[in-house]
């Protein structure tokens, strides 16, 4: 073997594959680097890290041409040179010549295949936190810069909002805020699950709360001075607070099947709920169902204690509520709440006590009922509305305060929401179901999605049979995503090898021609090969076109190596 010349050639392949690869990935390194920099997000150390943290991330781009470039360069000087008739007058065959650059090529395949599948996902996780605001803080930076911003189901509009310092307690919740914020100048719309207007809320001023809890970070808002106009009813009614549902804070760095690991993309295919878009839509199907149970135990409650009256405990210590509604009604409108009415002469009463003891009494012609879940407390928290009320104090004698509208402080079921779990089927394997009742939180994707399709009460509720099937469709879409890249990374590194092949064998089928003319039909193939790569990855995570486009990401690799074979057998004949 004339490892000579093979040394010869592996040492110019090398050098101008690590030249070119070097200057290709540090320019496109700070063009990425631009938008961050010019958002303030980067100060001149954090801009060198990203840069650094940036680099292993665009190899997988670049190696392709770098190696079209190597090969194209490297052959097309010996061709010229006539090292190429030498080595063939010699008695070697062009695959002997070629050796080197194939075993190069296989050295690149191995190479973009540890990179793309061990080392990119961590540079990428690293550039990306590196940029990424605090959420709390970004909520409130785009308030103070576009005085909107759209949370979730929320829309919230402010004319000013800072930061206060500790001391502000929230009366819903009896531990202490990590952070708070006062908006001024407040509306919130909030929107249903066809992102059409539920209620739009007004107030002169907002307590924004922050609460963590093991990892976890909730939003509370609390609006002071208020107005809410229901769509639904057309009822425009005053409030002295109105406490908006809790929202957890989820991490703007969200998991994506593009950039994670070989051994993270096989645990999340077995288990999808460790998915940050699978766990947040979990959690909001979990929601909803607690909702819903809870909702339903309370009606039950207050239907079967009619005589005497249901019996809720307060949010502080000691503090109870005993509620006795004469009727109450699901509206078909709004299927998340309850309304409790008082017909004629009898009306919604509900009692305050402190510590068994009667302070406060209620009484109201139409109560609502609405059901709040998640929060540092786990459990579900009641929030009634009252109208038309009329409140007393019972050490008192005489006529109460006559009220438009009020609030109640949150409330909460003398039990938890429990729920024996389902036995399922996860990847084939049969899940039997544990022994005795848990939480509904507890609940994994597939337990949840079994209890909500089998129960037809639960999929008779359409916000739950929503939510279901998008969570389905989701598990399904995360399924093809995995399959996706798996297929798109080692189609990635098999381009790699064909196209340092290619530029090679058209240099020497067209050694007449000058060099630059061979890489750009070398750079022309590279291009189709990685857009089929592309475009394929794109059909594949559709469920309706997933065979298509497998067969797509795999057709670049497929052309480039016909392109090869092709001129190899034209310079055979030759």
């Amino acid at each position: 073997m004339p490892w000579t010349l093979y040394r010869y050639i592996l040492k110019d392949l090398v050098r101008l594959l690590v030249v070119s690869s070097a200057v290709l990935v540090l320019v496109m390194a700070f063009a990425v680097a631009i938008r961050p920099l010019s958002e303030g997000l980067l100060g001149p150390m954090a801009l060198v890290r990203f840069v650094l943290y940036t680099i292993p991330t665009l190899l997988g781009y670049v190696l392709p041409f770098a190696g079209a470039f190597a090969g194209t360069l490297v052959f097309a000087r010996m061709a010229g040179d006539n090292e190429i008739t030498a080595c063939r007058a010699s008695g070697m065959s062009y695959i002997m010549v070629l050796l080197p650059a194939a075993l190069l090529g296989v050295v690149m395949w191995w190479g973009m295949l540890y990179l793309s599948n061990f080392v990119v996902p961590s540079f990428y996780r690293a550039a990306e936190q590196l940029i990424a605001p605090d959420i709390a803080d970004a909520f409130v930076n785009q308030l103070g810069k576009e005085r909107s911003v759209r949370f979730e189901d929320w829309i919230v509009y402010a004319d000013d909002v800072y930061r206060l310092a500790m001391g502000l307690v929230n009366p819903a919740v009896s531990m202490k805020p990590a952070d708070t914020f006062i908006l001024e100048g407040v509306a919130v719309g909030m929107l249903d699950d066809q992102g059409r207007m539920q209620s739009d809320n007004t107030a002169e001023r907002a307590e924004v709360f922050v609460y963590e809890k093991q990892d976890a970070r909730w939003l509370y808002v609390r609006l002071l001075n208020a107005m809410r106009y229901d769509a639904h009813n057309g009822q425009l009614l005053s409030f002295d607070s109105i406490s908006l549902p809790p929202r957890e804070l989820q991490t703007l760095f969200k998991d994506d099947p593009r950039f994670l690991s070989f051994g993270r993309l096989h645990a999340l295919a077995r288990d999808p709920d460790a998915y940050d878009a699978v766990k947040q839509r979990r959690q909001d199907l979990a929601a909803a169902v607690e909702a819903e149970l809870a909702l339903r135990m309370f009606r039950e409650a207050v239907d079967s204690a009619r005589g005497g009256g249901a019996r809720m405990i307060g949010s502080v210590p000691g503090d109870s509520y005993e509620i006795v509604a004469p009727q109450t009604h699901r509206p078909t409108h709004r299927q998340t709440r309850l309304e409790m009415l008082g017909p004629g002469q009898r009306k919604v009463t509900i009692t305050y006590l402190e510590n068994g003891a009667p302070v406060r009494r209620d009484s109201a012609e139409q109560a609502f009922v609405s059901v709040h879940t998640g929060g540092p407390e786990q459990r579900p928290r009641f929030v009634l509305e009252l109208h038309r009320v009329d409140v007393s104090d019972v050490n008192i004698v005489g006529r109460g305060t006559q009220r438009e509208a009020i609030e109640l402080p949150s409330m909460f079921l003398n039990e938890d929401v429990t729920v024996t779990p389902p036995a399922v089927v996860v990847n084939g394997q049969p899940q039997p179901a544990p022994p005795g009742k848990v939480r509904v939180g507890q609940l994994s994707s597939a337990q949840l999605l079994a209890m909500v399709t089998a129960g037809a009460d639960l999929w008779a509720a359409e916000s739950l049979r929503n939510r279901a099937e998008r969570l389905a469709r989701l598990i399904g879409s995360l399924s093809r995503k995995i399959d996706t890249q798996l297929n798109e990374r080692a189609a990635s590194a098999t381009c790699c090898l064909l196209v340092l092949m290619l530029g090679a064998v058209l240099s020497l089928r067209l050694g007449d021609r000058m060099p630059l003319v061979i890489f750009f039909w070398s750079f022309l193939l590279s291009i189709v090969a990685i857009v089929l790569t592309y475009s394929g990855s794109n059909l594949a995570e559709d469920a309706a076109t997933v065979s298509l486009g497998i067969a797509v990401i795999w057709s670049g690799c497929a052309l480039v190596a016909a392109t090869v074979l092709l001129n190899l057998w034209l310079l055979a004949r030759n």
